[in-house]
C-alpha cells in the first residue's frame, strides 16, 4: 500500500487525554480527503494512517469493514513497506491546522 498523493495530512495537537486514556488522536473530514493526526498518540502510526486512508478512500464502508481491511493491509506489509509508507506520508505532511477558507469564496 502506498500513501495516496491526493490525501492531505496535517499534524496537529488534537490529542485529548483524561487520566491517561486517549480519547482522540486522529480525525478525517468526509469528502475533503484530509486527515488530521496528533503524533503524540501511543498507537502504531502506520496502522493508524492505513486506517484513516481507508476511511478517506472508502467513506461508505462500515467501521468494522475498515478495521478488517486495516489489519489485512498492515499484516501484508513487511517492515520495509511500512517504513516506505510512513516516510511517504510524513514527507507530505504539514504541521499545524490548514488555513481557514475565505468565507467570501465559500
Amino acid at each position: 500500500m502506498k500513501f495516496p498523493p491526493t490525501i492531505r495530512l496535517f499534524l496537529v495537537p488534537i490529542l485529548n487525554s483524561c487520566k491517561g486514556y486517549e480519547l482522540s488522536s486522529y480525525s478525517w473530514q468526509p469528502g475533503s480527503r484530509t486527515i488530521f493526526l496528533d503524533i503524540r498518540t501511543r498507537r502504531n502510526m502506520v496502522r493508524l494512517l492505513i486506517h484513516e486512508v481507508l476511511h478517506v478512500q472508502h467513506p461508505k464502508w462500515s467501521e468494522s469493514k475498515i478495521l478488517k481491511e486495516t489489519s489485512k493491509q498492515f499484516m501484508s506489509m513487511g517492515w520495509r513497506a511500512r517504513s516506505v509508507f510512513l516516510i511517504e506520508a510524513m514527507s507530505r505532511a504539514k504541521i499545524g491546522w490548514p488555513p481557514k477558507e475565505d468565507k467570501k469564496n465559500g
